[in-house]
């Protein structure tokens, strides 16, 4: 009876422990799920409601941002603290405040990029004197010109 009561015993304290694990896990992926959820609300807001909302009250968008920024603070104290004002303030680092920093700094690059390609020099008309006419070619360098009635046979280049 002894070796049957420990088996018992012991397949209770594992299943115990795996059931402890598996909502440790749980409840981890849970306040990960909760704080991604926030992070993708807060682009959200961030990418379509910030701009319109902006425009609607005739302010730049950054101004509006860092307008948030208590209103954030004081949600985070009153759902967690002071940890809570922590939380919020790091969250609207990631999800407000470097998104527009680095979209801000990436966008500068793209347009200065694109300026690049669109610059273009307008070379006017060269007008020939007598005096260019009577001037010496330059040097075919060291190799001499083609006949004028052959091409050649490639050793005078395409």
């Amino acid at each position: 009876m002894a070796p049957m009561h420990i088996t018992v015993v012991r397949t209770l304290i594992v299943s115990l422990v795996i059931a402890g694990l598996v909502l440790a896990v749980l409840a981890a992926f849970t306040g990960l799920v909760i704080v991604l959820a926030l992070v993708v609300g807060l682009a959200v807001l961030n990418i379509v409601y910030l701009p319109s909302a902006a425009r609607k009250l005739r302010l730049p968008v950054g101004w509006l941002a860092l307008m948030l920024i208590p209103f954030m603070i004081l949600a985070g104290v009153i759902v967690g603290g002071i940890e809570g004002a922590g939380w919020a303030a790091g969250i609207w680092l990631v999800a407000i405040g470097l998104p527009r920093v680095i979209g801000h700094d990436l966008l500068r690059r793209v347009r200065k990029r694109i300026e690049a390609r669109n610059t273009y020099y307008d070379v006017g008309p060269r007008t020939i004197t007598a005096e260019d006419l009577r001037r010496r070619t330059a040097d075919p360098g060291g190799r001499p010109l083609p006949p004028a009635g052959d091409p050649g046979r490639g050793e005078y280049g395409p």
